[in-house]
């Protein structure tokens, strides 16, 4: 298919020392422009279109005049014909889209004769790219449905025209959410054919397939603050922030067209931005210098930026006010007690060009407040300590007190400070506030005495309010302001678990009070037990039954139950009286070495239970019975007939002596013995 070239035609007219832009394009206008944003219009032709059919599914169809959609099918048989466009897309940001449509111009269509009322023509977002003279129904690519389709009814005439509105689509094209592979034009199942003319049609530019596109196009300045104050022979900046809109770009210089005030002066920094596709908002600094003569009020000043033909203007209030100074104190607000002092910063700061020495008084306060500065004069940058001093007669409240600062040509500035008077006396802490003891035991909590106002009477200390069973000890019993006394809290195993408030009160020697609550949980007494087990070595012989005690004791919490197990042993060699017993408790454990082989073992007894394991180990020696047999002579001749003896000697090797019957084996046939005795 032939490509289609754009014809741009550029005229540049020169009046005066501006530049005046006419555009025509064969593709492409703009409206006339105003201040600002105004709309334009492009549009633009396929860079490719075809058609694929299933019926030829290798042949290519790139250079037909037509794009086909079709879907026909009799009996069994069934063929489509689908169409594709692409278009390369101008460099306008998406945000600046205002609508784009897609226009297609119908040649012809068939649906009467298959008695079809119409067809509903499906717009599909295709998923990778195709070369227009390449496209083929095999290989084409896939695509997703857009939700957008337009009807040709069965009474559409040659040359009807059809917008379809796919400017969510473009949008997301240009912003880069999918990547641009053209759209597809396929049909419904009903029967017929419609054509559309292509790009490669023999007619008007007005029937072929293209995008128009509706744009916003210009310069947008945004300037920040709106509002700003500078004294007389100050300065003081804005920021002003230039955006391009509808792919603008080029240089963009800024000037300030209306309002500023006589005796001022302004420079931008940058004094012009580039702006591009790819950095459309750039920012400069204005800054705006105010005469020491410059009249005190407010001004509206009007700020321009222009890229060639295309400009836009922003604006703030400038408020001028007269040169002089100003007063702060940090903190501004603060508490003293009765007595007491504190301190504040006074900083004077100028307000333009002011230079003058500046002398400060307490101008306004309460009998009893007084305050002294160092340095009492100082100029506008510096700052004085103010010391504050509260008499002891000055009763509790919150009062204003106001510093006044006269310059040497006699220009005056004030700023307050609230100064809240307390009682002197004393307050208490407690470290840790909040604590857990079981019941039956204790635990420590340090008290610490903070002075306010300087108070240094003794403090003693008392358990002001507590629940029965719970007790407290305090060392030392009292402390000066600034001390601290360990408070030892008890807590009875009486006392039933809960979350209680106890209430810690300090008296000082001349009669002044305060409190501290603590919070108490009271838990469970843990249980625990010990275990025991006598006797705790054992030698026995094999064959033995023997005893062993065991004993749980409680020692803390609750009687539970154990459950009572051995390790080390057989499996049926021993057996408890009990396995289950409740601290204190005890009974016995009865251990049978008939089937328990010789040799020293470690017995573990554990007992397990409340959440609570206890273990005691015994050691078991099996010892066996074992003997030598021995006959003298080893060797004797006896006749037929006759009769011959021996002795047989029988040892204890180990074990305790026990009977041994005597038996012999291996005589000839016709022989026979007898022992005396046969047990020995």
């Amino acid at each position: 298919m032939k490509k289609i070239i754009v014809v741009v035609l550029l005229a540049i007219l020169t009046i005066g020392s501006s530049l005046i832009y006419s555009r025509v394009y064969t593709k492409s206008r703009e409206v006339s422009l105003s201040p600002g944003l105004s709309y334009a219009y492009t549009t633009k032709y396929p860079s490719a279109d075809a058609l694929v059919s299933s019926y030829y599914p290798t042949k290519n169809y790139g250079s037909s005049q037509y794009l086909t959609v079709s879907y026909k099918k009799s009996g069994f048989y069934s063929y489509s014909i689908w169409s594709y466009i692409k278009f390369n897309l101008p460099s306008i940001p998406a945000e600046d889209i205002e609508y784009a449509k897609l226009h297609l111009t119908l040649e012809y269509q068939d649906l009467s004769s298959y008695g079809t009322s119409y067809k509903k023509i499906y717009i599909y977002r295709v998923l990778s790219d195709w070369k227009e003279d390449q496209i083929t129904w095999l290989n084409k690519p896939g695509g997703i449905y857009t939700g957008h389709y337009f009807i040709v009814y069965k009474t559409a005439a040659s040359g009807t025209h059809y917008y379809v509105d796919i400017t969510d689509l473009v949008k997301a094209w240009l912003n880069g959410t999918y990547a641009n592979y053209g759209i597809r034009l396929s049909s419904d199942t009903n029967n017929g054919l419609i054509r559309f003319y292509s790009s490669e049609a023999s007619t008007s530019y007005s029937n072929k397939p293209y995008l128009r596109i509706k744009y916003k196009i210009g310069l947008e300045v945004i300037v920040t603050p709106t509002i700003v104050t500078c004294p007389q022979g100050g300065e003081v900046s804005v920021t002003v922030q230039v955006k391009a809109h509808g792919g603008l770009s080029g240089t963009v210089t800024f000037s300030v067209t209306a309002g500023l005030p006589s005796g001022c002066t302004y420079s931008f920094n940058p004094s012009t931005v580039f702006l591009s596709s790819t950095s459309p908002i750039k920012t400069t600094t204005l800054t705006v210098k105010v005469g020491s003569t410059t009249s005190t009020g407010t001004y509206n000043i009007y700020v321009r930026a222009t890229r060639g033909s295309y400009y836009d203007v922003g604006g703030f209030k400038l408020t001028v006010v007269q040169s002089g100074f100003t007063l702060s104190a940090s903190p501004s607000s603060l508490t003293i007690s009765q007595g007491g002092t504190a301190t504040v910063t006074i900083t004077v700061t100028a307000i333009g060009t002011y230079n003058k020495k500046v002398t400060l008084t307490l101008h306004s306060a309460p009998s009893g407040i007084t305050a002294q500065f160092n340095p009492s004069t100082l100029y506008p940058g510096s700052s004085s300590t103010m010391t504050i001093s509260v008499g002891s007669s000055v009763s509790p409240g919150t009062y204003n007190i106001e510093v006044k600062g006269v310059g040497e040509d006699g220009l005056t500035a004030t700023t307050s400070i609230t100064v809240t008077v307390v009682s002197s006396g004393f307050t208490l802490s407690a470290s840790p506030s909040s604590i857990t003891i079981a019941q039956g035991k204790s635990k420590t909590v340090t008290i610490t005495v903070n002075p306010i106002g300087g108070y240094s009477k003794k403090v003693s200390f008392t358990l002001y309010s507590a629940p029965s069973g719970i007790t407290a000890q305090f060392n030392p019993p009292s402390v000066t302001p600034g001390g601290s006394t360990t408070m030892t809290i008890s807590v009875s195993s009486s006392v039933s678990p809960a979350t209680y408030t106890i209430v810690v009160k300090g008296i000082g020697e001349d009669g002044k009070e305060s409190t501290v609550s603590i919070s108490v949980t009271v838990v469970e007494e843990p249980f625990d037990f010990t275990i025991n087990a006598k006797p705790k070595f054992i030698n026995a012989k094999k064959g033995d039954k023997v005893t062993v005690t065991v004993k749980v004791t409680l020692v803390s919490g609750k009687p539970k139950p154990v459950t009572l197990s051995l390790y080390g042993l057989p499996t049926g060699t021993y057996s408890f009286g009990y396995t289950k017993l409740t601290p204190t408790a005890s009974t016995k454990l009865v251990i049978d070495t008939s089937g328990i082989s010789e040799g020293t073992y470690t017995v573990t007894i554990e007992a397990s239970g409340g959440g609570v394991t206890k273990a005691v180990t015994i050691i078991l020696k099996v010892m066996g019975f074992d003997f030598t047999v021995s006959v003298e002579p080893s060797t004797i001749e006896i006749e037929q007939g006759s009769s011959g003896s021996v002795v047989v000697k029988v040892k204890l090797v180990k074990g305790t002596p026990e009977e041994v019957v005597l038996s012999l084996e291996g005589l000839p046939s016709g022989a026979s013995y007898s022992f005396s005795p046969s047990k020995v």
